[in-house]
């Protein structure tokens, strides 16, 4: 392909150089604003608040001794989005709740709750053909939202961390 000879770039308005395009000068301006206004307002928003939820797990009067704790939502406040709430159960039976990052807490709502512990299997060297079946700690009718019985309540206007203990019979 053949290029113009650089005079005929030099006609052309947007060359010459005795005429400005309008759009040249506001590039620099432009680009001046949106880096204050990044500076200003940072990359990320901060996202919804959270609200710190931990607390402990018993059953039968006695701590768990490890598992998993589920939040899921089942209805939110008005503008908050629905999303659950996952917690590891410490061998003492303490948890801390986290929904977007590691012990961040849990979004206003209301939650239904499952609860999960399973005693360890064996190594994988000790395995026949299938993976053995895992115990669980406590009724299996903790693990899942639907049977557990297990539910809570995040209010909106909480200051400060929330305490919620679950006692399983």
């Amino acid at each position: 392909m053949l290029h113009p000879p650089p005079t005929a770039l030099a006609r052309h308005r947007f060359f010459d150089r005795r005429r400005v395009c309008p759009v040249a000068c506001l590039c620099p301006v432009a680009c001046v604003c949106l880096t204050a206004l990044l500076a200003l307002t940072g990359c990320g928003g901060s996202g919804p608040r959270t609200i710190e939820v931990r607390g402990t797990v018993t059953y039968q009067g006695m701590p768990l001794e490890g598992g998993t704790i589920s939040f899921f939502p089942t209805r939110s406040y008005e503008g908050l989005p629905r999303r659950p709430a996952l917690g590891q159960i410490e061998s003492d039976g303490t948890y801390e709740l986290t929904t977007f990052a590691n012990g961040d807490g849990v979004l206003p709502g209301e939650y239904t709750v499952a609860v999960t512990s399973l005693i360890g299997a064996p190594p994988l060297t000790a395995w026949e053909e299938s993976p053995p079946k895992r115990e669980s700690r406590i009724p299996r009718k903790y693990n899942t939202f639907d049977s557990s019985g297990l539910s809570a309540t995040i209010p909106a206007d909480g200051d400060g961390a929330l305490t919620l203990d679950f006692e399983l019979q």
